[in-house]
């Protein structure tokens, strides 16, 4: 299997049908996302993930590659960037707010 962007280089063994079965969210969890959704832009098409961070710093994309994305996403499709990541990440959250002209 080849690598690209992050991909394990081998798949995962499942065992029954119902093994890959994502969880329910609870109901705390799903009245957030709602909440996140109505405060989108009122033009947006829909969302795109955006994943600041890395294993490794020699894999990171510059956060200023990611904003030129986010804000053509947006400029040209209407597509409204989310970004991903873990707390230790807040910073590159941080350098694309102050980076990035489009909403996210």
């Amino acid at each position: 299997m080849f690598r690209m962007l992050g991909a394990p280089k081998g798949t995962a063994s499942v065992g029954a049908a119902g093994d890959a079965a994502l969880r329910t969210p609870s109901e705390q969890t799903r009245l957030a996302a709602l909440a996140l959704l109505a405060a989108a832009p009122a033009e947006s098409r829909g969302f795109v993930g955006l994943q600041l961070g890395a294993s490794e710093a020699r894999r990171q994309w510059p956060v200023r590659h990611f904003a030129v994305v986010g804000d053509q996403l947006w400029r040209e499709l209407r597509l409204c960037p989310v970004l991903l990541g873990a707390p230790a990440e807040t910073s590159l959250a941080q350098e694309y707010a102050d980076l990035a002209n489009a909403p996210f």
